[in-house]
């Protein structure tokens, strides 16, 4: 019995140092977290100590969208415009929220003492719970033993998989996709929701397409029905050169009424069947299934085939019905939650008091009316820069998958080199070229 108990002591006393030393730790790391940067910010905070006083300096912040993007590009066209006048940062970082740069944007400033800060931002809030994101910067949250002790109580409620897209709406793919893959391994039954996104991180790490294949199999082992995992296995299948399980999928997708606009973009994009592909568009178009993204990929056929004309009635039928403009202004004003305005007003705020000049941009084919809407107060202030026109009038001469590398977001993703290059011109003509050069 005593032994037991010396025992019990040991422990409780281990567990208590264990957690002192841990809490210790972590208020440490805050207070050295206002004083300490990430190797990419770190980067730039050197280069611009550089930089001589006469160049002008342009921060760029954003997600993924900004991080690796169209600063280098900005920087490219600005050094031939204007030798040695001009230096790019890029402040882009992938997978975070507003709440990341409301909390850092004045270290940024700080130390880069920009003269121009041009931001593109709030899309990823678009997959975020306020709540969540509030959740995971307390204090308690980022010590290990509440983490563990958290984890500990959701395999027991059987939460582990809540708890993994917890993780992934907060942007912490690193733990997410390792979380998700042990529950794959040990075969246990996942929502079909979080299944695509777990094919999404599969696809994210390059994994192999077999073991791709595979996962997707085993989904639909448990939901044969479900359309979105039918048609990433019609794309596992076409990229492996399966001819038999090509035919099979598309097969049983042809059945599906609904289905008409995603295999006509398979048989454009894929397999370059122009007229199998004209056939579906238009059903889809008949029966008013054409979102953004497809009718955008139907005007890029018309126009290869000459006929512009119908072009700009498919683009304007699907930018003013119910799936297009005006439905998208009202999402874009309803997307901006009470959290998010006041996260993105403090950012404004920040920079504006800086004396730097403020660029707002909105996402490409997303209208910026809402933004000025929302945000009128800085109107004076602020440059507010629109990329929806400069972006439909691309899309009609150039392929959608010329301009974007994804469609992540709906009806707009991740822009290619050229992409990136109209973005850029459109900031050249509406704010460099209008500077004192």
């Amino acid at each position: 019995m005593k032994i037991k108990k010396t025992l019990l002591y040991t422990l409780v006393i281990c567990l208590s140092i264990f957690i002192f030393i841990e809490i210790s730790f972590q208020i440490l790391i805050n207070i050295s977290s206002k004083f300490s940067y990430t190797k990419s910010e770190l980067s730039s905070i050197l280069d611009a100590t550089k930089v001589e006083k006469r160049k002008h300096r342009v921060v760029c912040i954003g997600e993924s969208t900004t991080d690796g993007q169209y600063p280098k590009h900005l920087q490219t066209r600005l050094d031939q415009l204007y030798p040695q006048k001009y230096r790019v940062y890029d402040f882009g970082k992938t997978g975070v929220t507003t709440f990341y740069f409301e909390k850092n944007i004045r270290k940024i400033i700080k130390h880069t003492r920009p003269h121009t800060v041009i931001t593109m931002l709030g899309i990823n809030d678009d997959f975020q719970l306020s709540a969540l994101i509030t959740e995971s910067n307390t204090f308690a949250s980022k010590l290990f033993t509440y983490r563990f002790l958290l984890y500990l109580k959701d395999l027991k409620n059987n939460n582990f998989e809540d708890q993994a897209i917890k993780l992934i709406n907060t942007g912490n793919f690193k733990i997410a996709y390792p979380m998700l893959k042990i529950l794959y391994a040990f075969n246990v039954k996942m929502r079909a929701s979080t299944y695509d996104e777990l094919i999404t991180l599969y696809q994210l790490h390059k994994e192999d397409q077999l073991d791709i294949l595979n996962l997707i199999n085993h989904a639909l082992s448990y939901y044969p029905h479900h359309n979105a995992l039918r048609l990433a296995r019609l794309s596992i299948y076409h990229e492996l050169k399966n001819f038999y399980g090509v035919v099979d999928e598309l097969e049983y997708l042809s059945k599906i009424d609904n289905m008409s606009a995603e295999l006509a973009s398979f048989y454009f994009s894929s397999f370059g069947d122009i007229k199998k592909a004209r056939n579906l568009f238009e059903k889809a178009r008949l029966n008013n299934q054409l979102d953004k993204y497809s009718a955008l990929e139907y005007a890029t056929l018309l126009n290869k085939e000459g006929e512009e004309e119908k072009s700009k009635k498919v683009l304007s039928m699907a930018y003013t019905s119910a799936k297009g403009n005006s439905a998208i202004s009202q999402i874009e004003e309803k997307r901006f939650s009470k959290r998010i305005i006041m996260n993105l007003n403090s950012i404004y705020q920040m920079i504006l008091d800086s004396k730097s000049n403020l660029l707002i941009m909105n996402y490409p084919l997303r209208p910026i009316g809402p933004i000025k809407k929302i945000f009128q107060s800085i109107n004076e202030n602020a440059l507010f820069i629109d990329n929806e026109a400069n972006f439909k009038n691309s899309i009609k001469n150039d392929s959608y998958k010329d301009i974007f590398a994804d469609s992540f977001a709906g009806d707009f993703g991740h822009l290619t080199d050229k992409g990136n290059e109209i973005l850029v011109d459109n900031l050249i003509e509406n704010y460099f070229r209008l500077q004192k050069n």
